[in-house]
């Protein structure tokens, strides 16, 4: 397997059959060349040439796999779309925050979907909530709009800061000037 030659992929796909042979090269499958997962996918593709071609898969550069991909993403329907975008980005705030839907979609009617600081009904940016948690902890503490979740964000989560600036706003408020 030191030169793999390059995979084409065939113009038909293959049924499963009582005897079923790889779509490539047409070595019956069985138990030691077909693993569980490319049963389960139905892939008719013998381990020795899907290792060919994933190695011939590895050579493209990524920036044109980025592209066939964005091809590809094109072509989605709006509501695969909208789909393939939930799924992602809950699938982050779980990694990220351990947070499920469920758990944000209550988190937000709770808050009767509104930021949990300025009470806003707009989300602003792509029209999520940000999630808000404390850094040193991890902890969750609530869904803020694009705008409060900067404004935390450029006063690093800081009270002291942030009570210096109310101080500020006041005295500018109260008209006296240091």
């Amino acid at each position: 397997m030191e030169n793999p030659t390059e995979y084409k992929r065939p113009r038909t796909r293959r049924c499963k059959t009582e005897l079923s042979k790889c779509q490539d090269c047409e070595s019956l499958l069985t138990d030691d060349n077909w693993s569980p997962s490319m049963q389960k996918y139905k892939r008719y593709t013998c381990k020795s040439c899907w290792t060919i071609r994933q190695l011939s898969y590895d050579k493209i550069p990524q920036s044109e796999r980025n592209r066939r991909r964005k091809i590809a993403v094109s072509k989605w329907s709006e509501e695969k779309r909208k789909k393939e975008s939930d799924r992602s980005y809950f699938k982050r705030i779980l990694t990220e925050h351990g947070l499920t839907k469920e758990q944000y979609e209550l988190m937000i009617k709770d808050q009767n979907n509104s930021c949990a600081i300025c009470n806003t009904k707009e989300s602003g940016g792509r029209g999520r909530w940000h999630v808000d948690h404390c850094h040193s902890s991890g902890k969750v503490r609530g869904l803020l709009c694009k705008s409060c979740n900067l404004f935390l964000g450029l006063a690093k989560d800081n009270i002291n800061i942030l009570t210096e600036a109310i101080s500020y706003l006041r005295k500018e408020e109260n008209g006296t000037t240091d």
